[in-house]
């Protein structure tokens, strides 16, 4: 019997202690989260425009205003959230375990991004060296982690939205 009630209290305190999963972000978690949801948006944003701004004229031609121009900034912008510092790691780990999904999914869009990011630099690089050959494969293989970045940014996006509340709140969708 005493296991019993046992099992019962401390069943009781995980739920009181726990945050419910429809639950708001505690005051902990939110401090932890607003710079995360920061990248995430930018991520997104860049995301958004990065393809446009690559197939715009010059914008592969190293040194070239304004199209290169811009889409070099959208690069180094996608790539910024792991170089120089990697900002995932720089927030540390989440307060509650129920925030890893998102962190993890926010990190593998980061990884993406920023391989995206080089993939391009290295088409723009092929081009200022008059290499054609290697511009289609490398604007390829870096829209492929282009895309592999939105879905895991998709997955982050639901992992808060999972939370309820005002977790997602912040997030430019």
């Amino acid at each position: 019997m005493r296991i019993r009630v046992a099992i019962l209290v401390a069943g009781a305190a995980a739920v009181l202690l726990v945050p419910a999963a429809g639950a708001s972000l505690t005051p902990a978690e939110q401090s932890w989260i607003s710079p995360l949801i920061r990248i995430w948006n930018v991520q997104n944003s860049s995301l958004k425009v990065v393809i446009q701004q690559a197939v715009k004229p010059n914008a592969l031609v190293a040194g070239t205003k304004p199209n290169n121009l811009v889409l070099t900034n959208t690069l180094v912008t996608l790539a910024d959230c792991k170089q120089p510092k990697d900002r995932i790691k720089l927030a540390g780990a989440p307060p509650t375990t129920r925030l890893n999904p998102f962190r993890d999914a926010l990190n593998a869009a980061c990884i993406h991004d920023q391989n995206g990011a080089n993939d391009f630099a290295k088409a723009i690089g092929a081009v200022t060296k008059g290499k054609s050959a290697q511009v289609t494969p490398f604007l390829k293989q870096g829209a492929t982690e282009f895309k592999k970045a939105t879905l895991q940014l998709a997955k982050a996006y639901n992992a808060l939205q999972t939370l309820g509340g005002a977790a997602a709140a912040g997030l430019k969708a």
